[in-house]
C-alpha cells in the first residue's frame, strides 16, 4: 500500500505540474500572439485616423510615460518571489505580512510618483523638447497625465496578478494579463472606428488596468479569504527596509538590459549612421523572435523554480532546470540553423529589398542570440530563487562593456565590428559567469553538466552550417539528442518512485 501511495502521489504531482506548465505556456503564447496582432493592426489604423504627424507625437508621449514603470525599482519581482516561497512552505502569517506590505508600497509609491510627474509637467513652460507641434501644450500635458494613470493602477494590479503566480495559479494570472491587452486592443480599435478624440483613447487604454485589478482583488478575496487581501493590517514597515537591497538588484538587472537595448541603437546611430541603425534593428527583430518565444519556457518555469527551491526539493529542481535548459538550447540551435539558410529570404520578403542584407551579419547575430538564450535560463533560475545579487553586478558590467565594445568595434570595423564586439563581451562575461553562479547554488550544475548540454549542440550547429542537407541531418540529430534526455528523465523518475 505504501508503494502504491507513493506512486499515486508522484503521478498526481507530476500531472499537476504538467497541467500548470502547459496551461501557463499556452497563455504566454496567446499573449505574444495578441501583442503581435496589436503591433501589426494598430499602426495602420492610427495612421489612417490621425495621420503620420499626430501618430508620431502619440508614440513620443507614450514612450515618455513608459519610463515611469521603472520606478518600482524591481520590488514587484522580489515580492512575488518571496510570496511564492512563503506559500510553498505554508507560512501564511508571514505571507500576509509580505503581501500587505507590498500592497502598501505599490499603492503609495505610484501615487507619489504620479503626483510628482503631474506637477512637473504642469509647471513646465513648454514641451518643445518633446518635438510636439501638432498637439497644443495643454492637450499634450493632459495626455501625459492621463497616460500616467496607467502606471498608477498597473503596479498594484501587477502585484495582485503576481499573487496568482505565488499560489500556483499563474496560468490564470497570465490569462488576466492577456485580458488587459485584449481589452486595450478592442477599446482602441472601437474608439478609432468611432473617431473618438485622443484624450478618450488615452482614458480607454487605462481602463483595463482598473477593471482587471478590481476583479483580481475581489476574486482573490473570495477564494482566499485567509489572505485578507483588501486589508493592510499585516503591513510591517520593517519589511520595507528588507525589500530595498534585493529589489534594487532586480532593478539593476532590468536597467542594464534596457541600457544595452537602447544604448546599442544610439551608439550605431552616432558612429555609423541611420542606414546601419536600420540594418541592426531589423536583424535584431528577426533574431529576437527566437529569443522571445524561447524565453516563454523559462518564464513559465519561473514560479516552479521558486516553489521547488523553497521546499528544498533539490532533485526535482535539478530535473526541471535540465529540462528547460535542454529544451531552449536545442530549440535555439534548430532556429539558428533554419534562419542561417532561410533568413535572407525572410528578410527580403519582409522588407522588399529596401534594406541591404548581409549573411555574415545575420550569422553573428544568430550566434549572439543563441548565447543569450543559453545563459538566460540560468539568469531566470537565479532571479526566481532571489539569488541575484552577484547576477546584477555581472549584468551591469556586461552592459557597460557591451556599449564600449560597440563604440570601438563600430569605429574601426563598421557594423560587423559592433556585432563581433557584443558577441565577445557576452562570451567573456555572462555566458560562463551566470552558469557559475547557478553552480554555487547547486554543485550538480558543474562544468561537466554544462559541457554535456552545450558541446553536442555546438558540434551539430557547426556540422549543419555547411549545406542544406547537413542542416536537415543536424536538426534530426538535435531532436534525437532532446528525445534521449526526455526518455531517460522519465525512466529515472519512474524507477525512483516505485
Amino acid at each position: 500500500m505504501a508503494a502504491v501511495k507513493r506512486n499515486f502521489t508522484f503521478f498526481y504531482n507530476h500531472r499537476a505540474f504538467s497541467k500548470r506548465f502547459s496551461k501557463g505556456l499556452s497563455f504566454y503564447v496567446l499573449g505574444q500572439f495578441i501583442y503581435f496582432v496589436m503591433s501589426v493592426v494598430l499602426p495602420p489604423l492610427f495612421l489612417s485616423a490621425w495621420g503620420v504627424d499626430l501618430y508620431g507625437e502619440w508614440l513620443v508621449l507614450t514612450s515618455v510615460v513608459a519610463y515611469l514603470s521603472l520606478s518600482d525599482m524591481g520590488g514587484q519581482l522580489f515580492i512575488v518571489n518571496r510570496l511564492n516561497q512563503l506559500y510553498s512552505t505554508q507560512d501564511i502569517s508571514h505571507f500576509k505580512e509580505v503581501l500587505h506590505t507590498g500592497m502598501f508600497i505599490f499603492l503609495i509609491l505610484p501615487l507619489v510618483v504620479f503626483l510628482l510627474f503631474a506637477v512637473s509637467i504642469s509647471l513646465m513652460p513648454h514641451l518643445s523638447f518633446l518635438k510636439v507641434h501638432v498637439l497644443s501644450d495643454h492637450i499634450a500635458r493632459l495626455i501625459l497625465v492621463v497616460l500616467a494613470l496607467q502606471f498608477l493602477f498597473s503596479l498594484p494590479q501587477g502585484l495582485l496578478l503576481g499573487v496568482y503566480r505565488a499560489i500556483g495559479k499563474y496560468p490564470y494570472g497570465i490569462f488576466l494579463s492577456n485580458i488587459i491587452m485584449l481589452l486595450q486592443f478592442v477599446f482602441t480599435v472601437s474608439a478609432l472606428w468611432f473617431h473618438a478624440n485622443i484624450i478618450i483613447i488615452a482614458l480607454l487604454q487605462t481602463a483595463p488596468f482598473v477593471l482587471v485589478g478590481m476583479y483580481a482583488a475581489i476574486d482573490l478575496n473570495r477564494h482566499h479569504a485567509e489572505f485578507d487581501i483588501l486589508s493592510l493590517q499585516g503591513c510591517r514597515y520593517s519589511l520595507i527596509r528588507e525589500f530595498l537591497i534585493p529589489s534594487f538588484n532586480f532593478f539593476a538587472i532590468q536597467l542594464s538590459m534596457a541600457f544595452t537595448i537602447q544604448g546599442l541603437v544610439i551608439v550605431i546611430g552616432i558612429v555609423l549612421g541611420s542606414i546601419q541603425v536600420v540594418m541592426f534593428s531589423t536583424m535584431r527583430t528577426l533574431v529576437s523572435v527566437m529569443r522571445q518565444v524561447l524565453s516563454l519556457i523559462a518564464n513559465t518555469a519561473w514560479p516552479e523554480f521558486t516553489r521547488l527551491d523553497a521546499q528544498q526539493q533539490h532533485q526535482k529542481l535539478f530535473l526541471l532546470f535540465k529540462l528547460v535548459l535542454r529544451t531552449t538550447t536545442v530549440a535555439s540551435a534548430g532556429a539558428v540553423l533554419i534562419l542561417h539558410f532561410s533568413g535572407g529570404w525572410l528578410y527580403h520578403l519582409w522588407l522588399h529589398d529596401r534594406v541591404p542584407f548581409h549573411r555574415a551579419y545575420l550569422d553573428v547575430f544568430l550566434l549572439y542570440g543563441m548565447q543569450l538564450v543559453w545563459w538566460g535560463v540560468s539568469n531566470a533560475f537565479l532571479m526566481a530563487i532571489n539569488q541575484h545579487k552577484a547576477l546584477s553586478k555581472v549584468t551591469v558590467l556586461s552592459a557597460i562593456f557591451t556599449i564600449l565594445a560597440a563604440l570601438i568595434g563600430g569605429h574601426y570595423f563598421g557594423l560587423i565590428g559592433v556585432l563581433c564586439g557584443i558577441l565577445m563581451v557576452d562570451l567573456l562575461f555572462p555566458f560562463w559567469f551566470v552558469p557559475c553562479l547557478v553552480h554555487r547554488q547547486n554543485p550538480r550544475f558543474n562544468l561537466k553538466f554544462y559541457c554535456m548540454e552545450f558541446i553536442p549542440v555546438l558540434i551539430l550547429i557547426v556540422f549543419g552550417y555547411w549545406s542544406f542537407v547537413m542542416m536537415l541531418i543536424s536538426c534530426i540529430g538535435l531532436c534525437l539528442w532532446y528525445l534521449q534526455m526526455f526518455l531517460r528523465m522519465n525512466y529515472e523518475n519512474f524507477a525512483r518512485h516505485l
